[in-house]
């Protein structure tokens, strides 16, 4: 999958591919482009041979992992994921820099987890303002958050797993329905992997995936 430089605002890859060249000299993290979405923001699939935009915690345990960690299995895209060893202690895998959203579209965050080891993690992040401070819950002192989810609708979850696992949220604007409304003044998200507990054992995440979602098309009566 071709790789660019992590864009830096909201824009359609055509116009980003302008942009871009700018920042190659003063950024060192690369993303590649997923191809399935109309209008693709970033992703995450370690196809550069590197961490890109992801640290571990502990960092000495975080690396690339060549091929598939499950025998017989291959990777859903590219050929490496990344692996971060667990200790018995809890651990974090996070994102780096600030995932850019619009709060006035929808979009989908996701992610493909394979624990082999013994665990007990969650995904979320909170939500920070164009003022870049956490943007807090109206009428108290809570800052905003989102967490993302199973497929099933879990949102701790417990490892070994048998395979891979797809976490995913909705972003939308306040009052869509989705499972993370973001407010008006929302500009960018954190995204961190919470191993609360942990065995001995490898972690796998691959294939983070920010995409926008199309509006529906409106509905048109058939004429008689």
């Amino acid at each position: 999958m071709k790789t660019q430089p992590l864009p830096l605002k909201l824009t359609t890859s055509r116009q980003n591919k302008k942009r871009w060249s700018v920042f190659i000299l003063t950024l060192s993290v690369f993303v590649s482009f997923a191809q399935a979405a109309e209008d693709v923001l970033w992703s995450e699939d370690f196809e550069a041979g590197d961490l890109g935009v992801m640290r571990g915690t502990p960092p000495e345990g975080f690396k690339v992992f060549t091929g598939s960690p499950i025998a017989g299995e291959e990777l859903e895209e590219g050929s490496t994921c990344a692996e971060l060893t667990l200790s018995g202690t809890p651990a974090t895998i996070a994102v780096k820099g600030p995932i850019y959203v619009d709060p006035t579209s929808k979009s989908r965050l996701s992610v493909r987890i394979y624990a082999e080891a013994g665990c007990k993690f969650m995904i979320n992040g909170y939500i920070h303002g164009t003022d870049n401070q956490q943007v807090m819950k109206e009428g108290t002192t809570n800052v905003e958050g989102y967490g993302l989810k199973t497929e099933d609708g879990i949102e701790v979850v417990e490892g070994p797993s048998a395979g891979w696992i797809t976490m995913s949220t909705i972003f939308g604007p306040v009052g869509s329905g989705v499972d993370s409304e973001l407010p008006k003044e929302a500009m960018w998200v954190t995204f961190i992997v919470r191993i609360v507990e942990s065995g001995e054992g490898k972690f796998y995440i691959d294939d983070l995936i920010l995409e926008q979602i199309p509006d529906e098309a409106p509905k048109t009566e058939a004429k008689p």
